[in-house]
């Protein structure tokens, strides 16, 4: 399923266009944002799952709650990536590699501390957590 969200976000050509690139692709990745990417970046974490059992056992519906950072040069380009990001998972609804993905929820968001960098540059951080419904 993880492999398969990245590929929902990969999906957005509004989205890819806004990111900075790591390696001629669009900066989506998980757990730790390269050091050759260029901002802005996303990085995707696995929170946790969900589990979910009816009279049958384990329910074949199953949630994920995933935690997406948005690192941008400023405060303006992360907020213009989370409306993108909000807007394309908020409305996403399909099969994405094996994953059949039912709806994406956004659940919470935090501005964390601004980096700033050796070079004098600023990175600013945004988190946001998101509830995914698949099978």
């Amino acid at each position: 399923m993880k492999k398969d969200f990245r590929l929902v976000l990969f999906a957005s050509a509004d989205l890819k266009d806004a990111l900075g690139e790591v390696e001629g692709r669009a900066a989506i990745d998980f757990v730790l944002r390269p050091e050759l990417s260029t901002l802005p970046a996303v990085v995707i974490t696995s929170i946790g799952a969900v589990r979910s059992y009816n009279q049958g056992g384990i329910s074949t519906q199953q949630m994920q709650k995933m935690q997406i950072d948005i690192f941008a040069a400023s405060y303006k380009a992360m907020d213009e990536v989370h409306i993108l990001l909000r807007a394309h998972l908020e409305t996403f609804s399909g099969t994405q590699g094996s994953t059949y993905f039912q709806r994406i929820f956004e659940n919470a968001e935090r501005d964390l501390p601004v980096q700033e960098m050796p070079d004098g540059s600023r990175v600013y951080h945004r988190a946001v957590d998101y509830i995914i419904h698949y099978q």
